[in-house]
């Protein structure tokens, strides 16, 4: 998912990680306190092992867990409903 630097921006505090080796990059996708996905089951992962912090996505062909905050083209979201 692409994000403007300027929405980004908007936060106090926004680290982005590249780069680093697969299970790194599980790990601190495990620990965000909030995450953006990508379109990818890698970062699906990251997401499902991620128990406390924020996750966005924008569909795909995983389904999303009931806790997730969906993301639409146009920037605008909503949460999910929960079951």
């Amino acid at each position: 998912m692409l994000f403007r630097s300027e929405i980004l921006s908007k936060f106090e505090a926004v680290t982005v990680n590249y780069g680093l080796d697969s299970i790194s990059s599980i790990i601190m996708m495990a620990n965000a306190d909030a995450l953006i996905l990508s379109k990818s089951s890698f970062s699906f992962l990251g997401g499902i092992l991620n128990r406390e912090g924020l996750v966005f996505y924008q569909d795909f062909w995983h389904k999303p867990l009931s806790r997730w905050v969906q993301v639409f083209q146009d920037m605008k979201y909503r949460e999910t409903k929960t079951s």
